[in-house]
């Protein structure tokens, strides 16, 4: 019962932390760097017929 409460006890403490970081990177006010607004800019030139299927990038990767 003890160890039970203890590793209750861990995983909660574990949870408070990762909520911690959640809301530090949602309190920030990140701006892209250059490069990523470049690339960003270029694939929503991209046209979706160039786009490949989930499907088959599932497909591949798992082959």
């Amino acid at each position: 019962m003890d160890t039970e409460l203890q590793h209750m006890h861990k995983d909660i403490e574990e949870i408070k932390r990762n909520l911690d970081f959640i809301k530090n990177i949602l309190v920030e006010d990140y701006e892209l760097s250059d490069e990523t607004k470049k690339q960003l800019k270029a694939a929503r030139k991209t046209p979706i017929s160039e786009y490949i299927n989930h499907k088959d990038v599932k497909k591949a990767l798992l082959e």
